[in-house]
């Protein structure tokens, strides 16, 4: 299967578009749990919709890379990739996951909700948003890369059928490793199929992009106001997010990327990562202070998500602790595949 060599700014622009989200609506959850905003009808509408789209948007770039990129055919190579995707995935996870348990331990009055033990942190029900990286390792586990048609349609029946249980009885299943499985394969599998349908050699719509997000955002507010629940809403509501968000990301690689979005693109990771740390850590410093005006919390909560992380990882490659967070940059395993997801 032919594949591009070229850098698609489409995936680095989704996923910009997928960490403004999560970091918006972490913070903007983190406000109303701690009563520096109202639980009213705008939190519970936004926080209904971007939970349909955000973090899928990482699951089908992350698909998508890997269906375009990888290189598996022998079982050594598997596990060569599975042991760099631990490396790359796993430490990071460990890592944060436990500095935030150990930041809500400390700081138990002050942060959003108390949390159990460690090991129930980190095995049990990851911490959020390290959950992702958490699930992203089992898909990358269990999921075959697509080498025909025959190995498409049964991967896509699969993650259709995961979905369908997920649906109908993700709630009865307390196994959080399968539950998140069911529910994300199907979206790491989309990204699959973009890369095998070939893509990139595809040109985004604007006016597809632009019609899908004002038909989402109708369908999300029409959804809350009339309280609709139906089997599926979520997924149907997601499907055209992601549509929206890609259709116009494509439109706009040209093959050349803006400055601001070619920094950006580069700290995904580490504000996907350090976000929320930041902002507790700043949110609890203001109320031990004596600190509780909004605008003040509002501000130093959106500074300190997204700049906080950009200076913290510039301070951390100056004394190589960005071995934390790009593991696989210091810590090199013998070429078995050659891959970019």
């Amino acid at each position: 299967m032919p594949q591009t060599t070229k850098r698609e700014h489409w995936v680095d622009t989704t996923k910009v578009i997928a960490c403004f989200f999560v970091v918006i609506w972490h913070l903007y959850q983190s406000f109303v749990k701690s009563n520096i905003l109202p639980w009213n009808g705008v939190f519970e509408c936004f926080n209904q919709s971007v939970e349909c789209f955000h973090v899928h948007l990482f699951f089908i770039c992350s698909g998508y890379l890997y269906q375009q990129y990888a290189r598996i055919n022998t079982v050594k190579e598997k596990c060569s990739f599975t042991l760099k995707k631990f490396l790359e995935l796993g430490i990071p996870f460990f890592v944060f996951c436990t500095a935030l348990w150990v930041l809500k331990t400390i700081f138990a009055g002050e942060t959003n909700n108390q949390v159990g033990s460690l090991f129930s942190a980190l095995f049990v029900a990851p911490l959020a948003p390290y959950w992702y990286l958490y699930c992203l390792f089992i898909i990358f586990l269990v999921t075959p890369l697509i080498k025909n048609r025959g190995m498409a349609i049964a991967t896509v029946i699969t993650a259709i059928l995961l979905q369908i249980i997920f649906v109908f009885a993700g709630d009865s299943i307390t196994i959080y490793a399968i539950n998140s499985l069911m529910k994300y394969e199907l979206w790491f599998v989309i990204g699959m199929m973009l890369s095998y349908l070939k893509f990139y050699k595809i040109k985004g719509s604007l006016p597809l992009g632009i019609g899908c997000g004002i038909l989402f955002v109708a369908l999300g507010i029409l959804v809350y106001i009339y309280d609709i629940s139906f089997h599926g809403r979520d997924l149907l509501l997601g499907i055209i997010a992601c549509t929206s968000v890609i259709s116009v990301t494509k439109h706009f690689d040209t093959g050349r990327q803006s400055k601001a979005l070619a920094f950006l693109s580069k700290y995904t990771m580490p504000i996907y990562l350090m976000h929320t740390i930041f902002a507790a850590t700043g949110r609890s410093i203001l109320f031990k202070i004596g600190i509780d005006n909004t605008v003040v919390h509002i501000a130093a909560g959106v500074l300190l998500g997204f700049v906080g992380p950009i200076v913290a990882m510039e301070i951390m490659k100056l004394i190589k602790l960005d071995i934390l967070v790009f593991p696989t940059k210091y810590i090199k395993i013998k070429k078995k595949v050659k891959e970019k997801a």
